[in-house]
């Protein structure tokens, strides 16, 4: 039982920094693809706002995990496994770009 509240904390905190993270985004100015990811990559809280994003999904999937192993019945535990799965996944996809990635010009966004 002590695994599923730490589970269910961790789940509420990592939706918390999501939602904190994910409206932080800056918007791109929409002129060009190349204008738009300069717009995004030149903003001072486009880093914080992955990162925040990032560590919040991060503790989603540890807390399926955690979720996984101590769930009852049995038969939920693989359905819960192939969400921390894909939760691992995601959050594969926020971590900010190596530190030239800040560059400014089209070669930022190749």
């Amino acid at each position: 039982m002590r695994n599923i509240n730490r589970a269910g904390f961790g789940l509420a905190v990592g939706g918390l920094l999501v939602c904190i993270g994910g409206p932080m985004h800056p918007r791109g100015s929409m002129d060009s693809l190349d204008a738009h990811m300069i717009t995004m990559l030149e903003s001072p809280v486009w880093v914080v706002s992955h990162v925040i994003a990032m560590v919040g999904t991060a503790l989603i999937a540890v807390s399926l995990i955690v979720l996984s192993r101590s769930l009852e019945p049995r038969t939920l535990r693989p359905f819960v496994a192939v969400t921390a799965v894909g939760a691992c996944l995601a959050a594969v996809e926020y971590p900010p770009p190596h530190p030239g990635g800040h560059r400014t010009g089209s070669a930022a966004c190749r």
